[in-house]
């Protein structure tokens, strides 16, 4: 209901208070149904407040639970992967050291290869050492073996060698190649001493006497091509060593011994 103006108020609040009266009219006739459903509507009771509340809770705790087994399936899931890496670990580990061991085997086997190899060289160097080459034996002159006739020579004949012990040949042979041609130079015989104080003694002795006779033929006597070979090689270090005045000498198997004073 519009209310009354005060008694006593001046024309301009009595203007301000009409203005306000049309305003409130204008209002309610806008929303004629805004205080009905203003008291349409029922405040909830306590029980129907705890209903809501339960069963709110009861699909929120069921979304946790949903999400708690998503999760633990993860989770399960990490540590199956998590057992194949440790066991692809543990393999890459085993594999590596057998790889190491192998490693090292290897290296015992190239280790040994070498010794063997150095051994190999050392005994063809020894075998080649106790060569002596014979030159001047015309072919036939070995009736028989050529171990056998040269066993049979007397040292004593041959280049005036004392002493009763003979020689021991432990192989002897022409050079590979065949006979020469008639005109050439005459085949080559190689003969292996079983001990090298036996080639020592031929070769001294064939050194002091000079040109040894055998059967009205010429013989000499060198060391084996293996030696002389290996010999060559110090031909630039002697030059050098005259020049300097240093005293040196070749040993057999074929090193420089040099004497600095």
């Amino acid at each position: 209901m519009p209310s009354k103006p005060k008694a006593g108020l001046g024309a301009a609040a009595k203007q301000r208070h009409t203005i306000d009266e049309g305003l409130a009219r204008m209002a309610q006739s806008a929303n004629p149904g805004e205080e009905q459903e203003m008291a349409d509507i029922t405040t909830p009771s306590m029980l129907e407040l705890k209903t809501l509340i339960l069963e709110g809770n009861k699909a929120i705790t069921e979304k946790i639970d949903g999400v708690a087994t998503t999760v633990a399936l993860i989770q399960q899931n990490l540590d199956k992967m998590w057992e194949k890496v440790k066991g692809l670990v543990n393999r890459t580990n085993g594999l590596e050291e057998n790889l190491t061991a192998h490693a090292n085997r290897l290296t015992d086997h190239e280790r040994c290869l070498q010794m063997q190899e150095a051994k190999l060289v050392d005994l063809e160097d020894r075998s080649q050492c106790n060569n002596i080459c014979i030159l001047g034996l015309p072919e036939g002159t070995e009736t028989t073996l050529t171990e056998q006739f040269l066993e049979s020579w007397k040292p004593t004949e041959l280049l005036g060698l004392g002493g009763e012990e003979g020689l021991h040949v432990d192989r002897a042979h022409r050079t590979p190649g065949g006979k020469p041609k008639q005109g050439a130079l005459l085949w080559m015989l190689i003969d292996r001493q079983l001990r090298k104080k036996d080639k020592l003694r031929i070769l001294t002795a064939a050194h002091v006497q000079g040109n040894a006779a055998y059967n009205g033929n010429s013989i000499s006597f060198y060391y084996g091509t293996a030696t002389q070979k290996k010999w060559i090689c110090f031909v630039e270090v002697e030059k050098k060593l005259q020049e300097r005045g240093l005293a040196y000498s070749l040993l057999l198997l074929a090193w420089l011994r040099v004497d600095l004073g």
